[in-house]
């Protein structure tokens, strides 16, 4: 943003969002051990990448793996199309947000697929990202102009936009162990929880006021 408002510069800071605790409780989840899942919650447009993930997830062979996808839009009928081609392929559709919460903690991998191929990304931090790291579950996501360079050793990145890769990631990643997977989430969790609260951030907008 600072290229547009070239005033700003050594006048700013960048807090690109502040984790709010939820007043959900969940129960501890036990991951189905005879299925490998994969969960995308949000926004069914095109724009999200979710057609390019259902087509990475087709690509793939093992019948163990679970695409398990949450959520309304224009690509709804692309999904329903794809889940009746394959049927590791499960479409819940529209659900609460609680709802969505336990989903995440029952998946072995989050996924936000969204790529940087649209200017918005720059100017953007998705709060999805957020959401996913302070799950405890690992995430698969590609790297946005709009995340800071500190969340990306926290999930897992396609080596570039091609669906190919996308595919290469899923395959890599539910293959990894429990115990592998487990503690980038814990890892993650914990970076959301001690370095993105209230008090951590607001602090940022603070020090720079009283500069």
């Amino acid at each position: 943003m600072l290229e547009r408002i070239p005033s700003a510069k050594g006048k700013y800071i960048v807090v690109e969002g502040i984790s709010v605790e939820t007043n959900v409780v969940l129960p501890g989840y036990l991951k189905d051990k005879s299925f490998r899942t994969i969960l995308y919650t949000g926004s069914l447009h095109e724009f999200s990448g979710i057609k390019s993930l259902v087509d990475a997830f087709l690509m793939t062979k093992d019948k163990k793996f679970r695409l398990i996808i949450c959520g309304i839009g224009p690509c709804e009928g692309y999904i329903r199309k794809a889940a009746n081609m394959d049927s590791r392929i499960i479409f819940l559709g529209n659900i609460k947000r609680e709802e969505a919460l336990m989903e995440q903690q029952k998946a072995n991998v989050l996924v936000n697929p969204r790529t940087p191929s649209e200017e918005i990304t720059r100017y953007s931090f998705p709060s999805k990202t957020m959401e996913y790291l302070a799950s405890g579950t690992p995430m698969i996501g590609y790297q946005l102009e709009g995340i800071p360079n500190e969340y990306y050793q926290f999930y897992f990145s396609p080596l570039d936009l091609g669906v190919e890769s996308l595919s290469h990631t899923i395959n890599e990643v539910l293959s990894l162990s429990d115990a592998e997977l487990s503690e980038l989430g814990r890892k993650a969790k914990a970076f959301i929880e001690n370095k993105k609260n209230s008090k951590q951030q607001v602090k940022k907008i603070l020090d720079l006021i009283e500069k």
